[in-house]
């Protein structure tokens, strides 16, 4: 059988053998009536029925976000009418084995084993999904409910959509945290997924341009990814590519970024740039220098974007800024402007009127519009004889400038 990665929801009804004694009749007309409502918001989001079990409903979803809004979306919508049966959602993502129109396999399993500690009338999910949706739905807050235990699985932390009128569980382990939590999966849970995805283990890379010029960018995606496991360069382009222009969807991103950080810990220049610009893109703003310091080893242009990130990091140690003073002083020398621009807003900072002015001087050299607009502020702050003085020094660091590149090109 082949495997996929899939989002799973299980539902049940609460309390359906009760109250089925009490009033079987009565109670299968009600249930006829919610998965009247159900089934239809099943495929407006996207999803799939593959089984039920009369008062329950297993569903799968190729996007996080639409699973938990079509959870929220069902409990919302079974509210409003006084005759629908009270139930409970659960989700969690993970390999799922493919049998016919059904799915099997430990995260059906754990779906299930979500759904029975969810909120009655609510909507829990494990960490994975949690990390998919944070951010991306902010109409509804969500909430840890600590760490839970499964059978024949290690403990797992759960969380629950804070939904009106949903009565809290009473069979978790322990009470609710009570702030939002913003935990986040490791990039060993996430590209586990990735090693062990099946159905994109024998394809290529020109399967995966087939499918994307298909349209069918989820499954491009996913065999992107895992090429990128196997070392393959063309992988790597393709989806650093996707990514900067906002082509994979939201819910492989973390994916995609995980391993990308992770198989690369070796590359050239260009790559590092390129995976550094995805870094920053998604704020992974400790991925993005640890890319960039490596490519500036051998790069310029790498070299400065990473003096100039050292300098905007409020966190950066004083031997990191000092470095990267000595590194964006050596790009200055060399022409490059954001780099003589940065060194005179650093020494700004510093209140270093001299060095201030060398370094704005060196770049209106290069003709740069803003460099002249800054000195004339400047001009504004100092007396004319450190005007005069600070000019004659400025002059002699642009000759030495423009002798030290002549040299270099012959």
């Amino acid at each position: 059988m082949e495997t996929k990665l899939a989002i799973i929801l299980c539902a049940d009804v609460i309390g359906y053998s009760r109250i089925m004694q009490q009033d079987e009749r009565g109670t299968l007309e009600r249930l006829h009536q919610d998965r009247a409502r159900i089934d239809p918001m099943i495929l407006k989001h996207r999803g799939r029925l593959f089984n039920t079990g009369g008062d329950s409903i297993l569903v799968e979803f190729a996007s996080a976000v639409d699973a938990v809004k079509f959870s929220i979306d069902m409990q919302t919508e079974l509210k409003k009418h006084q005759n629908s049966l009270r139930w409970r959602a659960g989700l969690h993502m993970g390999e799922v084995w493919i049998s016919g129109q059904n799915l099997l396999g430990d995260a059906v399993n754990l779906a299930a084993r979500t759904e029975s500690l969810a909120d009655y009338g609510g909507v829990t999910m494990t960490e994975t999904v949690y990390a998919l949706v944070r951010g991306k739905i902010t109409d509804h807050e969500f909430v840890s409910r600590g760490q839970q235990e499964f059978k024949n699985v290690k403990p797992m932390e759960i969380f629950s959509v804070v939904l009106t009128g949903a009565e809290p569980n009473p069979y978790l382990n322990r009470a609710p945290k009570p702030d939002t939590v913003t935990k986040t999966v490791s990039n060993t849970e996430l590209v586990k997924s990735i090693v062990s995805d099946q159905a994109a283990k024998n394809r290529s890379f020109s399967d995966a341009q087939a499918l994307k010029r298909d349209g069918k960018i989820g499954p491009a995606v996913r065999i992107l990814m895992y090429g990128v496991t196997k070392r393959n360069r063309d992988c790597l382009d393709l989806l650093i590519t996707m990514l900067l222009q906002d082509q994979v969807p939201r819910e492989w991103c973390p994916y995609a970024l995980a391993v990308i950080e992770e198989y690369n810990h070796r590359v050239d220049s260009d790559q590092g740039i390129r995976i550094a610009d995805v870094m920053i893109k998604h704020r992974k703003t400790s991925t993005a220098l640890k890319f960039l310091k490596q490519a500036a080893l051998v790069d310029a242009e790498a070299q400065c974007r990473y003096a100039m990130m050292i300098f905007s990091d409020s966190s950066s140690s004083d031997k990191e800024i000092k470095d990267a003073l000595g590194d964006l002083i050596a790009s200055a020398r060399r022409r490059i402007v954001p780099a003589m621009l940065k060194l005179a807003e650093y020494y700004r900072g510093q209140t270093d009127a001299k060095n201030e002015f060398l370094w704005l001087y060196a770049a209106r050299a290069e003709h740069n519009i803003e460099a002249q607009s800054l000195i004339e502020n400047l001009n504004r702050r100092i007396s004319k004889v450190d005007f005069q003085n600070f000019r004659t020094a400025g002059e002699a660091l642009v000759d030495e400038i423009k002798f030290a590149y002549e040299n270099r090109l012959h």
